[in-house]
């Protein structure tokens, strides 16, 4: 759609591009909330209140900025509501992951990052393969 507004504005096509352009930026606006919508409903299904209150948080699937949020609501409400003294991240391996390493997880590294920069303790849960797959945040001291 963006690339058919430039087309016809090239061709001086003004008022077809002006309209295209808009009809463009509607449908990107429409896809941004699609994709919001879409993380909640994958956060909700792989994170039931009672995990989460017992401090599993599964962010498998989630862009990185998506999983930013959640953690940006979640982190504030488990310390200030309970008193677990870490909670268990799953981000996944990596096995599907585009990033610069083959099979190395982004969401694990920009989650990572995230806590040592709030300074948080963390260690990495590693499974029986013997793949990182997620992370165990201390909370409190």
């Amino acid at each position: 759609m963006l690339e058919a507004a430039t087309n016809a504005f090239l061709c001086g096509k003004k008022d077809i591009a002006r309209n295209l352009s808009r009809q463009g930026q509607l449908l990107n606006i429409q896809m941004k909330q699609l994709h919001i919508e879409a993380a909640k409903a994958i956060f909700s299904k792989r994170n039931p209140e009672s995990l989460i209150r017992r401090g599993q948080i599964d962010l498998h699937g989630l862009h990185i900025q998506e999983a930013m949020a959640c953690l940006d609501e979640l982190i504030p409400a488990l310390l200030n509501e309970t008193v677990l003294t870490h909670v268990n991240i799953v981000t996944g391996t990596g096995h599907h992951s585009t990033g610069p390493v083959k099979g190395e997880s982004v969401l694990f590294n920009a989650i990572k990052q995230y806590f040592l920069d709030w300074g948080h303790k963390i260690t990495a849960i590693i499974d029986n393969k013997g793949y990182i797959g997620g992370l165990k945040v201390q909370l409190r001291l």
